[in-house]
């Protein structure tokens, strides 16, 4: 009897303190809320380049620089709402001729800098594209862009209409930096089941931030709702090396009960090899439920994940960190896979090792942080599986998608996307690399470089849809 009633004694305890944290959650995201909303009624931008906002923080010091590039963001000028035909970039592979037309997207330029302008991540409904950016705005586009080019080439802007789809996504977030050019943010969006499934970094706890994905129907008004979260949290002030770059955050439709997610460490490496957190893995996750698995652990921040149902096999690529980017391929039917890191990987530690300038690597691997995670060039001989191809240096490698055989393009293949920075760019950088899949083996790999930065993939009806964040812009492969 005594054990009964100390059980249940526990149990309440336990409760309501999951009730204190969560209404102390609701609490803190409401006055988030409440200060964004003062902000945005009494500071509104001017979108202009000398923007009026540098005065109001020299005068209100207590106004800080991401809350007022929060307002900025907040606001959508409907003048922007436009596509603009950009430039075409004819190219061949394998004999099969193709060509690249890029749209500029003036909406896209509400979250940058001078060298990354435009982050976003995109995917299609009923032949619509669905695009959304990292600081939590949303866009629908009609995929019919190429028609809609006048044939001399000269006309700016295209008859196609461009709708800023309004949504509830702050009533998630309770921290400044996921609106602002931060390594927070949004992650990817999927559309799955004639929903809308929303990839993001939330704030678990005051500095404590983990994976989080939000649903919604689509419509002209996203109306989200919480669909899964990561229980664990990385408080930054806790963490030696708190990175929210390194979060990962891709999705996939794996089949029609589950969805795919990939998670980062945050740059608490060993959580990668831990088998009881969920940070470091590509999980499965029922749509009914939200209930997950791990299919794969030992990731460092997948940027890029797709399902060949077709081969029963998962391909993902990885950043890995100075050197050592990825693409990996993973079986279905496998429930044992390890991709090494922090343990393997072709790459070095930043700050303990330099590539020279003919793509060598050299780490000081007397180092203390070679002691706990010695990034062990081999990954077979440790276990772990090996990737099907990496990258010394790295191209900052991105999303990743097949294409199917078809009478437009007589072989299937392989694209993936490459970002990098037009100040440190190798010839692989700011790039579509195409490949084969054959005998176990990659074949025929070639790069085109593009000079724009590759984030994200989407493919209708034969046409290959790619966001970049180097000039806002659409890009239209066929």
């Amino acid at each position: 009897m005594r054990n009964v009633l100390t059980f249940f004694i526990i149990l309440i305890i336990f409760v309501g303190c999951l009730y204190i944290a969560t209404q102390s959650l609701a609490e803190e995201r409401n006055l988030f809320k409440a200060y964004l909303k003062v902000l945005i009624e009494t500071y509104v931008p001017t979108h202009t380049s000398k923007n009026s906002n540098l005065k109001i923080l020299e005068e209100k010091n207590n106004v800080s620089v991401n809350a007022l590039e929060a307002i900025k963001y907040l606001n959508v000028k409907s003048s922007d709402l436009n596509i603009i035909y950009h430039k075409e970039i004819p190219f061949e592979y394998n004999n099969t001729p193709l060509k690249i037309t890029l749209f500029k997207a003036p909406f896209l330029k509400y979250k940058g800098n001078v060298l990354e302008l435009g982050n976003s991540y995109i995917d299609s409904f009923q032949d619509t594209l669905l695009i959304a950016q990292e600081n939590g705005l949303f866009f629908s586009v009609p995929s019919n862009l190429d028609e809609n080019i006048s044939s001399t080439k000269e006309i700016d802007f295209l008859a196609v209409p461009v709708e800023h789809l309004e949504s509830n996504i702050i009533d998630f977030i309770s921290y400044l930096e996921f609106f602002s050019m931060s390594k927070f943010g949004l992650k990817d969006i999927l559309v799955a089941d004639n929903k809308l499934y929303a990839s993001i970094i939330i704030e678990k706890e005051p500095r404590c931030f983990t994976n989080s994905i939000l649903v919604s129907q689509i419509s002209s008004k996203l109306n989200f709702e919480e669909f899964f979260s990561i229980n664990e949290c990385i408080n930054q002030y806790r963490s030696d090396e708190f990175n929210a770059h390194q979060t990962g955050g891709k999705m996939a439709l794996l089949d029609e009960n589950h969805i795919l997610l990939t998670t980062g460490d945050f740059r608490s490496r060993w959580l990668a090899q831990d088998s009881e957190s969920y940070f470091g893995k590509i999980l499965k996750i029922h749509l009914l439920d939200a209930s997950v698995s791990v299919l794969a652990k030992g990731t460092r921040n997948a940027q890029g994940i797709y399902v060949d149902q077709t081969n029963d096999k998962i391909w993902s690529t990885e950043h890995g960190p100075q050197g050592g980017d990825e693409i990996n391929l993973l079986n279905l039917n496998d429930q044992n896979t390890n991709f090494g890191w922090p343990i393997a990987s072709y790459g070095g530690h930043y700050g303990n090792s330099r590539i020279d300038k003919d793509g060598n690597l050299y780490e000081i691997r007397t180092r203390e942080i070679y002691k706990k995670f010695p990034l062990y060039k081999s990954h077979q001989n440790y276990g772990f599986n090996e990737p099907v191809k990496y990258f010394v240096p790295s191209i900052g490698i991105s999303d990743i998608i097949k294409i199917n055989k078809s009478s437009k393009f007589p072989d299937s293949f392989y694209i993936v996307g490459a970002m990098g920075r037009p100040d440190n760019s190798t010839d692989q950088d700011m790039s579509l690399s195409f490949f084969k899949w054959d005998q176990n083996q990659i074949e025929d790999f070639q790069t085109f470089p593009i000079g724009e930065r590759v984030r994200d993939f989407e493919v209708i009806k034969e046409k290959v849809f790619f966001t970049s964040e180097s000039n806002a812009l659409i890009g239209l492969l066929e």
